[in-house]
C-alpha cells in the first residue's frame, strides 16, 4: 500500500514537472505569437480559417481577434504576476532546471 502511494505521488510529480514546463513554454510561445499578430493587423473578417489536419469551421476572424485582443493579454499578464513578485513564472521556471 506505501509503495502504491509512494508510486503515484512519483508519477504524479512528474507529469506536473512535464505539464507545467510546456505550460510554460506554451504561454512564451502565445505571447510571441501575439507579438507577431500585432505586425499584422486584425484579422480579415471574410478570411477562412484553416488549418490542414483540423476542422475549424466553428472558428471565426473575430474569434481569433478576441484571442489575440482580450485572452492572450490576460494569461500572459497572469503568467507574470506582477502582483506576486512574479511568483507564477518563477514556480513554473523552476520546473524546467
Amino acid at each position: 500500500m506505501a509503495q502504491d502511494l509512494e508510486f503515484k505521488r512519483r508519477r504524479l510529480s512528474e507529469n506536473a514537472i512535464v505539464l507545467a514546463t510546456r505550460l510554460a513554454d506554451t504561454i512564451q510561445d502565445l505571447e510571441q505569437l501575439r507579438m507577431d499578430r500585432g505586425v499584422v493587423g486584425a484579422f480579415d473578417q471574410d478570411e477562412m480559417i484553416l488549418v490542414e489536419g483540423f476542422d475549424h469551421r466553428h472558428l471565426s476572424p473575430a474569434l481569433l481577434d478576441t484571442l489575440f485582443d482580450a485572452v492572450l493579454p490576460r494569461v500572459y499578464t497572469a503568467y507574470l504576476d506582477a502582483g506576486n513578485s512574479g511568483q507564477v513564472k518563477q514556480i513554473l521556471s523552476e520546473m524546467r532546471k
